[in-house]
């Protein structure tokens, strides 16, 4: 990460600097995510860098951005859930489209779109679907968290109420 801090913003001309700080990228992020810790301040400022000279159609940079989404998510929850359902919708319909694009979900195995130098890049590897899958269990974990939330505090507001009404009703005795 320092080698590339120190490289500055003239390394994302090249071609091969680019793919090899995505590749660097996704590596952080998936770490972020299996350590539960937002991506540092440092990094997501040198992805910011890197967007002007990224394809954003790139289904690897879209993947990028949705493991950096949820790692922020999961650092916001930590905080309050305000919103959280709003934002799990969305980087649900990013994960369906960038696995769509990434590979066919229903068992072909191949890329639909095509990445440097229009090659078409096949990909029915298990790593990917593995990649795929551990992401939807970050989705889905995300959820039950939040489930799990809305449940305790409906819980806690009845508690409340029932208190409440014990209270009055000795008070009227």
């Amino acid at each position: 990460m320092a080698l590339v801090k120190l490289r500055g913003e003239e390394q994302f001309s090249n071609p091969v600097r680019l793919r090899m700080f995505l590749k660097l990228s996704l590596l952080i992020l998936q770490n972020c995510l299996q350590r539960n810790i937002p991506p540092c301040e440092d990094f997501m400022a040198l992805r910011e860098k890197s967007r002007k000279f990224m394809d954003e159609k790139d289904p690897r940079w879209r993947w990028g951005e949705l493991m950096a989404n949820i790692a922020l998510l999961r650092e916001d929850m930590k905080v309050g859930d305000e919103g959280v359902l709003e934002r799990l919708r969305e980087m649900e319909r990013e994960w369906r489209e960038v696995g769509r694009i990434m590979c066919d979900l229903d068992g072909e195995g191949v890329i639909l779109a095509s990445v440097d130098d229009d090659e078409p890049v096949h990909c029915g590897s298990i790593r990917l679907r593995t990649g795929l899958r551990v992401v939807r269990g970050y989705l889905d974990e995300i959820l039950h968290d939040c489930e799990g939330r809305m449940v305790a505090r409906e819980r806690d507001s009845c508690l409340d109420t029932q208190a409440q009404a014990m209270l009055d009703f000795a008070k009227g005795v």
